[in-house]
């Protein structure tokens, strides 16, 4: 196995093209369709003690971009290889097409509900988190495996 960084992830247009059949290209519609019963605003008037701001629980659906896709799988499939290299379990690596079948499915979960799912401050923090863990992680690991050498040559030396 690799390490993470003799892994190429440059072969953007692999993951593109698995990204591609997977991704629903239809515009949501701009359009709202007539909603049963009265229109906002026409009930009884209330008083300004009777007012409460609440916040409309849906959110409108969010389109995202086959570019956004391709770029999470890279992540996803980027995250797995690391905890594979340094967990030295290979069985945690997955392929191109299993990262861009995580990412089309967290895009659809994303444009259903109209949430940014590891977006904003979350996603940046987290993002920083797998970066951390990928650069520090495999050195943690050989500096762990250098000191128990140690250990044992001077236990038995």
């Amino acid at each position: 196995m690799d390490t993470y960084a003799e892994t190429d992830f440059s072969e953007n247009a692999q993951l593109e093209d698995l990204v591609k059949p997977l991704v629903d290209t239809k515009e949501v519609e701009k359009t709202e369709k007539k909603k049963m019963g009265r229109p906002p605003g026409s009930k009884t008037k209330t008083t300004d003690s009777e007012k409460t701001d609440k916040k409309p629980i849906l959110k409108k659906k969010k389109v995202v971009s086959e570019s956004d896709i391709v770029e999470r799988a890279q992540k996803i499939k980027g995250m797995h290889h690391a905890m594979a290299v340094m967990s030295k379990l290979p069985e945690l690596d997955i392929s191109d097409f299993e990262a861009a079948l995580l990412s089309s499915s967290i895009a659809d979960v994303e444009k259903e509900f109209g949430i940014d799912f590891l977006g904003g401050k979350v996603g940046a923090i987290l993002g920083l988190a797998v970066a951390t863990g990928i650069v520090y992680g495999p050195k943690a690991s050989l500096v762990k495996e250098a000191l128990s050498k140690k250990r044992q040559e001077s236990q038995n030396g």
